[in-house]
């Protein structure tokens, strides 16, 4: 089953260890009970606002799973280095 993260984390599953990033998709390794740990919740096709015509064929699950919202990275202004300049000590030559 694929699902989405909700949330960072990092688990095993079958002796491995897995680091897996919030809004990551990934196939749910057999085994584990992260859907009901509320870690992951399971990825869905998008269902037709259309009602079903009598006689269609269902709608076709795709083989590649996609996310309806796009996911950025996250981007962080860093504020320079406070610098203070410091006075030059002056050497006193000797007479």
């Amino acid at each position: 089953m694929w699902v989405v993260a909700k949330r960072s984390f990092f688990g095993y599953a079958a002796g491995v260890s897995m680091v897996i990033a919030e809004n990551q998709i990934f196939e749910l390794p057999d085994g584990t009970d992260w859907v009901e740990a509320g870690l992951v919740v399971p990825l869905v096709p998008p269902v037709s606002a259309t009602p079903e015509v009598a006689g269609t064929e269902p709608p076709v699950e795709p083989k590649t799973p996609t996310v309806e919202t796009v996911v950025t990275p996250e981007t962080a202004a860093i504020a320079p280095a406070e610098s203070a300049v410091l006075p030059v000590a002056q050497v006193k030559k000797a007479v």
